[in-house]
């Protein structure tokens, strides 16, 4: 868990803000972390990251960046920011020079992803047995899968999340979906926020 002390809820706003939300002096400045495609050893799962994760994030830095006055955005995968042992995750935030962060890719493929996600109001909720992988609601405990409809279509619920760290004193943009087709959707969204 980590203690986010205050999240910024946009739900009186519409998402044609969120590119002002991690602007400073309308400069976009910022490090996409996306997941590492080895790996995570947090769960029982051994999920990998995918490229769509990484075709999210560039979609997402390219509207961003348009509409900037001034744009450096930076890249890097969560293993090399962050690390898991004994059940935490330990974040070295020296490896990230930028004041906004933009995690991509879900809890179970992005030690990112995971180390926030206690702290949102939606958050992946994990059992490995019985198997359960949902985004939950700590509001009113309704439960969120993917999977296909009736005629075969996938469906996949998605987070976009923007808080302030008060370790780190970084604005975060968290996007992820259950699984790459809700990642892929989140990022596309963003990319058309308006």
């Amino acid at each position: 868990t980590v203690g986010v002390e205050e999240i910024e809820t946009i739900q009186a706003r519409d998402l044609e803000h969120i590119p002002q939300s991690v602007m400073t002096n309308g400069a976009f400045n910022a490090t996409f972390i996306v997941g590492d495609s080895s790996e995570h050893l947090h769960t029982d799962l051994n999920c990998r990251a995918a490229t769509a994760d990484v075709v999210g994030a560039v979609r997402v830095a390219s509207a961003f960046s348009f509409v900037a006055d001034d744009a450096y955005v930076d890249s890097i995968v969560d293993v090399d920011v962050a690390s898991y042992s004994s059940g935490q995750i330990v974040v070295n935030w020296s490896m990230v020079k930028t004041p906004v962060v933009v995690v991509v890719g879900g809890p179970a493929v992005n030690y990112l992803a995971f180390y926030y996600n206690a702290s949102l109001p939606f958050f992946w909720h994990y059992t490995p047995k019985p198997l359960k992988s949902v985004i939950k609601s700590s509001v009113t405990g309704s439960e969120y899968k993917c999977g296909r409809d009736a005629q075969g279509r996938l469906y996949d619920h998605a987070i976009i999340a923007l808080i302030r760290d008060p370790d780190s004193d970084k604005t975060v943009l968290i996007v992820w979906g259950l699984s790459r087709y809700g990642s892929q959707a989140a990022c596309y969204v963003l990319q058309h926020y308006d």
